[in-house]
């Protein structure tokens, strides 16, 4: 049940990025079925207590940094916050904050900016979008980083 489980989130994170590569839009069904695929993972690997509080906690530091996000937008930007960061991109952080423990959800949240601005680094001198496809680069990070734990079983993401 859990691999299935872990394939079909793997296939609808690479929808994820097909589409918001493509359009630099998702469908909020499509993010939808990420949290859900998320979701169900997440408990599967642990009991309703340890969900709820990991899922609170995480919640509580996309507070914290959608607050600094504001500020550094507010004071210091020219855009605003809606200019400068998607609805799509807010949802998918929503699902990732579902989809583990509180240690893993910061250390795969962190390198999946890492790596979405690297890849976005290089990928603008083939593309002439000046608009990052945020929740796509996450989607491709975190497909690759199930899937090869999945096919090489490096650790279990959810005891983290």
């Amino acid at each position: 049940m859990k691999t299935v489980l872990t394939i079909s989130l793997i296939l609808c994170l690479t929808f994820v990025f097909i589409q918001d590569l493509k359009e630099r839009k998702v469908f909020a069904l499509l993010l939808a079925a990420v949290c859900l695929h998320f979701g169900a993972l997440h408990y599967l690997h642990s009991n309703f207590y340890s969900f709820v509080c990991a899922i609170s906690f995480n919640f509580c530091i996309l507070c914290f940094i959608g607050m600094v996000l504001f500020l550094v937008t507010q004071y210091l930007s020219k855009n605003s916050l809606a200019t400068s960061i998607g609805m799509g991109d807010l949802l998918f952080f929503a699902a990732m904050a579902i989809g583990f423990p509180t240690l893993t959800f910061v250390v795969l949240f962190a390198g999946s900016l890492v790596f979405s601005l690297a890849t976005f680094q290089l990928s603008r001198y083939f593309s002439k979008n000046p608009l990052i496809p945020l929740a796509g680069f996450q989607a491709l990070f975190l497909a690759l980083v199930l899937g090869s734990n999945t096919v090489f079983n490096f650790t279990n993401l959810y005891l983290l």
